[in-house]
């Protein structure tokens, strides 16, 4: 069923506004079916749906003309620039993602997403890698695609970089998932590979066009990463690296974890033996990964082989399909007891990392780690400076 472009702007609209995040504007378009009908809920609907009276002043704001007209205007130049807004109750959105916490409520894709990239493993590590490391890379990267696995990386320097290449020097296919808007190529070298992974894969972002690549943006973009996949290697991950949420996120979603070792001076390598002591899979070669996901692979393939003969669907008729019960939003994760504190002291408003030190009575650098993990999970925003607030779940 193909969806109205209108239906598709007033998605944009919802997801631009303050303090809603994935969960609670899913939910609310389940309730009232769809993102039309909950632009035009009187303030009483929205809390009786769960809003907060902030996030609930927030939904009539976000319902201007004005911000009606940046909608419809970033949904034009998305058009103009070959980029598609896929939304979460549409056949071609990824099937893998919609098992997580907090799926992204729409991607912006630039290419091609095919059934075939159920059968995705993610490769992440370092952006300064040894030769080695991305020897690694390249090797394994060109392994699984040769066997048909699509590679998804999230474009940095240094392993991603080198698993998407090697990816499509094979012959594969390949996912990028970007930690801005698709209108910015971030790194700026790597603008040759922007335009070729659309020709064999797609590059895909849940962030406005024109979102620069902020730090912030990171963490969630990860969680997408391991969502699309059914397992992540990390390849050379020092102890802080953001390759490490990658696979954080992917034990959360219950996706195999592997981690290649590497020498115990190098402290290059020192996430990836922590990731082995516990619990991830150790990994020399692609046969170990091909043995260890060889259940999900028949799975998978068994799947993706009856979709393909199913017969064609019937002629689009422009409606706005309900969300699917069986898609029904994970429970909220479980926090720690530190992210349980962090969450109490936070508010809809944004209130700065000092400020939060000094209100839950921790550290600035655990605070920092904590929110981190708060932003993985979708439950804690970030605005301008270090200014954090609670995201409506």
């Amino acid at each position: 069923m193909e969806i109205a472009r209108a239906e598709r702007a007033s998605w944009i609209q919802l997801r631009r506004i303050p303090g809603l995040g994935p969960v609670l504007l899913l939910r609310l378009i389940r309730a009232f079916g769809s993102a039309q009908a909950v632009l035009e809920q009187p303030v009483e609907s929205l809390r009786q749906a769960g809003l907060s009276a902030a996030v609930a002043e927030k939904v009539l704001e976000g319902r201007s003309p004005s911000a009606r007209k940046q909608a419809e205007a970033e949904l034009d130049r998305a058009e103009a620039g070959g980029i598609r807004v896929i939304l979460y109750n549409e056949s071609d959105y990824p099937v893998n993602l919609k098992s997580i916490y907090a799926p992204p409520p729409y991607l912006y894709v630039r290419g091609e997403l095919q059934a075939q990239d159920r059968l995705a493993v993610a490769i992440v590590g370092t952006r300064k890698p040894s030769r080695d490391g991305l020897q690694m890379a390249a090797q394994l990267a060109t392994g699984l695609a040769r066997r048909g696995l699509t590679i998804v990386s999230g474009f940095a320097r240094g392993i991603d970089s080198a698993a998407h290449r090697s990816a499509l020097e094979a012959g594969g296919r390949t996912l990028a998932v970007l930690g801005s808007g698709l209108e910015q190529c971030y790194p700026p070298e790597n603008r040759p590979l922007f335009e070729q992974v659309p020709e064999q894969g797609a590059i895909l972002s849940e962030l406005p066009l024109e979102a620069p690549p902020e730090r912030k943006n990171f963490p969630p973009r990860n969680r997408i990463i391991a969502g699309l996949t059914i397992g992540v290697i990390v390849i050379e991950a020092p102890a802080k690296s953001g390759a490490l949420i990658s696979a954080r996120a992917a034990m959360e979603q219950n996706r195999e974890v592997f981690a290649v070792p590497g020498r115990v001076q190098d402290g290059r390598c020192s996430g990836c033996h922590q990731l082995i002591k516990d619990g991830a899979a150790l990994v020399e070669n692609e046969w170990d990964v091909l043995q260890a996901l060889t259940t999900e692979i028949e799975q998978l393939s068994a799947e993706i082989g009856l979709a393909e003969e199913a017969p064609p669907p019937a002629e689009p008729e422009k409606v706005v399909p309900a969300l699917p019960a069986r898609a029904a939003t994970p429970a909220r994760p479980a926090l720690t007891g530190e992210e349980e504190k962090l969450w109490n002291t936070l508010g809809g408003e944004p209130m700065h990392i000092d400020l939060i030190s000094r209100r839950s009575g921790m550290e600035i650098a655990r605070v920092s780690r904590v929110l981190t993990g708060l932003q993985l999970k979708q439950l804690v925003g970030q605005s301008a400076g270090m200014q954090f607030y609670r995201v409506s779940a």
